[in-house]
């Protein structure tokens, strides 16, 4: 679906203990061709930035979008690539740039049957916060593999809240993702990874925060739109005051 708001929403991130470790935000806006552009910007206390683009076009009868085209991209404190990630669906490739491939790509063709997504997870997953669905197949890409797979199938679900963890005026709905690899590697390998999580206002389905690895032995942080922490989503609490956006410059013009 079409997003149901646009601009730049002021966002923090934080470790996964709750801990602040620089700024952020969140822009949607629209682009040429009654398309939609999608950016995520993390901020690493200065050490990288870590950058999450995502175009969407409209479908043959416009009533819904569809991902044309899909970028994760680290920097480091000097503006030097640390690694690149784009997802081409017009084109079906998945092209890396970063570790052994910075000089040279690497590229591996999409799955015939592509399912695959970097960004935005607040579209997709609305559904689930709407009740429509109960479950949301689709796949992850990955440029270093995991149990040599690039394509690995995930399922968004909708997590229960434990009991009087929140509060009832303005409810968190929290989606989890879980990795499939198969009865064997889903025990041996899973528990490994790193926990990947979406929080939303269950009254409005306002995104609020997502938890997420940044790229290959980077650390997992949690984007956090600055309505609320990620103490607060964490723990289950409602909204709290709107921390001071953090400006991105000078260090990344």
């Amino acid at each position: 679906p079409y997003p149901v708001e646009f601009g730049t929403k002021p966002a923090s991130t934080y470790d996964v203990n709750g801990n602040r470790m620089g700024g952020g935000n969140v822009q949607i806006e629209k682009i040429a061709g009654g398309g939609v552009r999608m950016t995520v910007i993390n901020e690493l206390d200065s050490v990288s930035r870590h950058t999450l683009v995502a175009e969407l076009g409209p479908t043959e009868n416009g009533a819904f979008l569809q991902l044309l085209r899909e970028e994760g991209k680290t920097t480091n404190q000097q503006g030097e690539l640390i690694g690149v990630k784009t997802l081409d669906h017009r084109n079906g490739q998945l092209e890396c740039q970063g570790g052994d491939n910075l000089k040279k790509s690497l590229v591996v063709p999409l799955p015939e049957d592509d399912r695959t997504i970097l960004v935005p997870g607040n579209l997709l997953l609305r559904p689930l916060v709407h009740g429509e669905e109960q479950f949301i197949n689709f796949q992850f890409a990955t440029c270093s593999g995991i149990a040599g797979r690039h394509f690995i199938n995930v399922r968004g679900e909708l997590a229960k809240p434990p009991a009087g963890k929140f509060d009832t005026d303005q409810n968190i709905a929290k989606v989890d993702i879980q990795v499939n690899l198969g009865r064997i590697l889903n025990r041996l390998v899973v528990p490994l990874l790193p926990r990947v999580s979406f929080w939303f206002d269950a009254n409005t389905t306002q995104w609020l925060g997502h938890r997420s690895p940044t790229y290959k032995n980077g650390p997992t942080v949690i984007t956090v739109r600055n309505e609320t922490t990620a103490d607060a989503l964490l723990k289950g609490s409602s909204i709290h005051p709107a921390t001071p956006p953090v400006s991105l410059e000078p260090a990344y013009q």
